[in-house]
């Protein structure tokens, strides 16, 4: 009788989860994503990818985007306790206009350490044209916001070349 060959598999150390919904659609975005909508049936769907995964230990996880601080509370619970309550590194995408006090500190309370926010740019004006939500004054206090709730690992995305943009 033949042994099975012990299959050797080494554990997925990193996760990363797309929330595809954003407020609005901007002009320089190729990434798959949605105007925010009903998120229940694709929140059933990902918590059972998930659940199928099976991870236990994770070194790494990024809620990436779209926009994952449009997820409610709630939805945000859902997806997060799927996961290992020790994560080394948790990094979140944030729009300024979604962060608040109270939304750094749930996020704060469920072990999100990393912050990486999509400014894009300081200059109103391209802000606009490109069919961003928020101001250059907003990014600022979401910086502060951030940083009065805890957060010390920041990233802020800054694009270059966008329509107009001179050096």
């Amino acid at each position: 009788m033949e042994q099975e060959a012990e299959v050797n598999r080494s554990p997925v150390r990193s996760a990363y989860v797309h929330i595809p919904f954003c407020h609005g659609i901007c002009s320089y975005c190729a990434f798959y994503r949605r105007i925010s909508q009903d998120h229940t049936g694709w929140l059933k769907q990902i918590c059972d990818q998930i659940r199928k995964a099976d991870i236990r230990e994770l070194d790494t996880l990024y809620f990436g985007g779209g926009t994952p601080s449009i997820l409610t509370e709630e939805e945000f619970d859902r997806i997060r306790f799927l996961f290992p309550e020790q994560i080394h590194e948790f990094t979140m995408e944030c729009n300024p206009e979604d962060i608040t006090p109270e939304k750094a500190a749930f996020w704060k309370s469920r072990s999100v350490n990393r912050i990486s926010m999509g400014v894009q740019t300081f200059d109103d004006r391209l802000l606009k044209s490109i069919g961003r939500r928020h101001s250059a004054q907003k990014a600022r206090e979401a910086v502060e916001i951030l940083r009065r709730a805890g957060f010390e690992n920041l990233s802020i995305d800054l694009i270059f070349g966008l329509p107009g943009q001179t050096l």
